[in-house]
């Protein structure tokens, strides 16, 4: 790993992509960002895979891989937003590859292959921590858990990718809110954090102290 890093192939600064929503992309300064891994939690129906399927939508030119822990991914909703909002290519499908598998051997092989290879541009993962954690806190998948967050974190720092994941939140008693589910054995890879919640007739979501509210429609995430 280390001659990446002496051989100057570091990854140049952050590119950021668009979410649909200029509220949101100021509050990521200036978009989701390349080069880190970035985790969007929040409680259920708070908008976070409709997050995830706006900046798949975005991603352009080399592949994506969409890992999908909880069977939710619909190709048809992806191809609705894509001709509601006139983004994407036609072929954003083809240069998609979807992966629908709760077993945890298996999400942790695939995306260290994903990370390996080089030919995925951006690679999005909802529901990472569930994946690992719904049989329990075993040593094994505990590890695996921690392993993958760290293959994200580091490849996308090497190869110059965008690495997005969903998490689920908990109630932490010991500090009286809500956390990620696995956030302790993830977080030393987070790079960026996007806490979402749902409002009224909106979403709200904080990143660093910053905030935005954004609205979900047919064709994705957008202005309010």
């Amino acid at each position: 790993m280390m001659g990446y890093f002496e051989a100057g192939k570091v990854s140049s600064p952050a590119l950021r992509m668009g979410t649909g929503s200029a509220a949101l992309d100021r509050a990521l300064g200036g978009g989701v960002p390349s080069g880190e891994l970035v985790q969007v939690f929040g409680p259920a129906a708070s908008g976070k895979t409709q997050l995830l399927l706006s900046i798949c939508l975005r991603h352009a030119g080399s592949r994506t891989l969409y890992a999908d822990t909880q069977g939710k991914f619909r190709p048809e909703r992806l191809e609705e937003m894509r001709t509601r909002s006139g983004i994407g290519g036609a072929d954003i499908l083809d240069r998609m590859d979807v992966l629908s598998s709760d077993e945890p051997a298996r999400v942790h092989r695939r995306i260290g292959e994903a990370c390996l290879s080089g030919d995925y541009g951006l690679i999005c993962v909802d529901d990472l921590s569930e994946a690992f954690l719904r049989r329990g806190y075993e040593n094994a998948s505990v590890s695996m858990l921690s392993l993958t967050a760290r293959t994200l974190s580091v490849w996308s720092l090497v190869r110059g990718t965008h690495a997005v994941v969903t998490e689920r939140v908990r109630y932490d008693p010991s500090s009286k809110s809500e956390k990620p589910v696995g956030s302790e054995f993830t977080s030393p890879y987070i790079g960026t954090s996007v806490r979402l919640q749902r409002m009224k007739s909106s979403f709200h979501a904080t990143v660093d102290g910053a905030s935005a509210r954004f609205g979900v429609t047919a064709a994705g995430v957008t202005d309010v």
